[in-house]
């Protein structure tokens, strides 16, 4: 049954940030020959205190919180990598890319790559740039589309589809403007809603007190693990630098050197805003969900950890209490899709369209182009929301892919643009998808021994299907199976012979059925019968000077006394088949050796 009192808070919430864009829109002059870089960059007319949220904003959103929480319920804050990763991609941004792009004066992030490499060049390189807007736009309508499902008792899909159109239609009315003065109430949305929230779970009755299980919700890195651990904090560093969304920011600003300044203020508020999901994750792993009116699986199933955080909102929060965190959730993620959904849509109709296609393109023309993307984007999220199993591992897929392909080139053409051309820059493309498709390379190419082999004793853990990625290093030691026997090898049939016609002690502990009549006996195997034992040694000590009358006599000897035996050891080995327990069957090897198991005698009765 849907909650009437979950739907009126969202709503409400959505008409505040629907307000505030449109009051924000009519910022916008709106002139003709001004009007693709007011909808873009707001007129590059973006102050301090407006600047400091919108930038903050550029991570913080529905996917940061929920995919935060997520992580630190699952694998322990120690693994919790991408708000200081993301907090160092802002400081670094803005030492080597915020002062220089804002002086070029550049529009997109794709200006200063089409300028160096040209329009085609600039065109492949805006496909990993729109599929990172897209991997991240879906992370948070899957984000909202969680929240609503737990909170409102609505449907996954439907909730997801909802949430997607409002962000499509609220991107529709406002530009830059419109996100970034909306950014403002975002933030103050997610501190509040999230800190009324987190007293209330926080003594709980179902909350075991954090501080007594720290170990359990803080995790560790595990041996063998620092140098994935390391890897996946680079990527997170440097795949958090070449984003639309924050460049949109950086050129929107007033100056250079207040881009800059404004890049390393949104660290601290990055850093500053994750604390809250931290906590509620932490409270979420304390919490004994058996004595909560949460009526799903326990343990919580890994397709349900990306719904942590609006599950601690729903069970562990009076219901008043709920909604406000909910519709405080809601309306960050709003927000944040429509600056994702923006940000692809700018630079398709700025760096594809106009400058490969239609170079003559008005800005009437541009702007109905850009309005069209915006459509096609969110139907791309849409359908990436509803079929990606978590928050979290597609929040850093977004990274891996920037990374891997638009990091190194546009590092490249912003300081080194002397010693690039396009014929390198499409060898580096098509490399770099390579590596981020197979994610490994061959050690036929590891010329300075980079790579430690696994050892044999260790093997991997399958992927999870919850998780980043950050899962596939996962490794545990061999261990030997203590359920079967070791059985040694059988000998070569030569062998066999041999110690049968010759009396070897291979079968000496093997005596013949009947010899005694007492019990202890009959778990025993037979002897063969050795009568021509001597006859064959003299044979062989003669060396073979015997006429062939005699050599004929001792070889027939020897193979009836073969058959006799193998024939002996043939019934009495199936005698005591007959006894063994199913799947303890060997060979006859095998069975020479002292039993793993003690047989059960027959109890006679009186």
């Amino acid at each position: 049954m849907i909650n009437i009192e979950g739907i009126v808070s969202v709503v409400l919430f959505y008409i505040l940030i629907l307000a505030v864009g449109m009051w924000a829109a009519r910022k916008n002059s709106g002139g003709e020959g001004d009007q693709e870089e007011e909808v873009m960059l707001a007129g590059r007319n973006i102050g301090m205190f407006v600047g400091i949220f919108t930038m903050t904003a550029t991570w913080v959103g529905g996917g940061y919180i929920n995919g935060t929480a997520e992580v630190v319920y699952r694998d322990g804050l120690i693994w919790c990598q991408a708000p200081l990763g993301y907090a160092l991609s802002l400081v670094l941004g803005g030492i080597f890319f915020a002062h220089r792009m804002r002086k070029e004066g550049y529009v997109t992030m794709l200006d200063p790559l089409q300028e160096c490499l040209g329009g085609r060049m600039g065109g492949l390189l805006f496909i990993p740039a729109l599929c990172g807007e897209v991997f991240w736009s879906a992370g948070i309508l899957a984000a909202l589309g969680a929240t609503l499902s737990i909170i409102i008792n609505m449907q996954l899909d439907t909730a997801v589809i909802l949430s997607a159109l409002i962000a499509v239609l609220y991107t529709w009315i406002g530009g830059l403007y419109s996100v970034a003065y909306t950014d403002v109430v975002q933030l103050g949305c997610i501190f509040l809603g999230l800190v009324i929230c987190i007293p209330f779970a926080w003594v709980n009755e179902s909350v075991i007190p954090i501080t007594m299980d720290s170990q359990d919700w803080i995790g560790e890195i595990g041996e063998g693990r620092g140098w994935y651990y390391m890897d996946y904090m680079l990527l997170l560093t440097f795949g958090g630098i070449p984003w639309q969304v924050y460049f949109q920011r950086v050129l929107s600003s007033k100056s250079a050197s207040g881009a800059e300044l404004l890049s390393y203020i949104a660290a601290v508020g990055c850093v500053v805003m994750a604390v809250p999901p931290i906590l509620i994750g932490a409270i979420a792993k304390s919490t004994n969900w058996n004595e909560t009116d949460y009526p799903g699986t326990i343990p919580i199933p890994p397709e349900d950890v990306r719904m942590i955080l609006p599950m601690v909102l729903q069970y562990l929060t009076p219901s008043y209490i709920s909604f406000f965190g909910l519709g405080a959730v809601s309306a960050a993620v709003m927000s944040s899709a429509d600056s994702s959904v923006l940000s692809a849509s700018s630079m398709f109709a700025r760096n594809v369209y106009r400058l490969i296609f239609r170079q003559g393109a008005s800005e009437t023309e541009i702007m109905w182009v850009m309005r069209i993307s915006i459509f096609v984007v969110g139907a791309m999220a849409t359908s990436m929301a509803l079929t990606i199993p978590t928050i979290y591992g597609l929040w850093a897929m977004c990274s891996d892919l920037v990374y891997v392909i638009l990091f190194p080139q546009l590092l490249i053409v912003v300081h080194f643009k002397d010693w690039v051309n396009t014929y390198g820059s499409l060898v580096a493309y098509l490399l770099g998808m390579y590596l981020f498709l197979v994610k490994k390379i061959s050690l036929n190419y590891d010329y300075f021994s980079c790579f430690t082999p696994i050892p044999e004793t260790e093997e991997r853990i399958p992927i999870r299907p919850d998780g980043p990625d950050y899962s596939t290093s996962d490794r545990i030691p061999r261990q030997e199976s203590v359920d079967k026997p070791i059985r040694k090898p059988d000998p070569p049939l030569r062998e066999l012979r041999r110690q049968i016609s010759f009396g070897s002690s291979g079968f000496g502990s093997i005596k013949k059925k009947g010899t005694t009549g007492g019990a202890e006996d009959h778990h025993h195997l037979p002897a063969v019968p050795p009568p021509v034992a001597e006859e064959s040694n003299s044979f062989i000590e003669d060396g073979g000077n015997g006429d062939s009358v005699r050599r004929k006599d001792s070889l027939k000897n020897i193979k009836r006394d073969i058959k006799g035996g193998v024939k002996d050891i043939k019934g009495e080995v199936m005698d005591r088949v007959k006894h063994l327990p199913d799947g303890k069957r060997g060979s006859m090897a095998s069975l020479t050796e002292k039993p793993p198991y003690t047989p059960i005698e027959k109890q006679t009765e009186f």
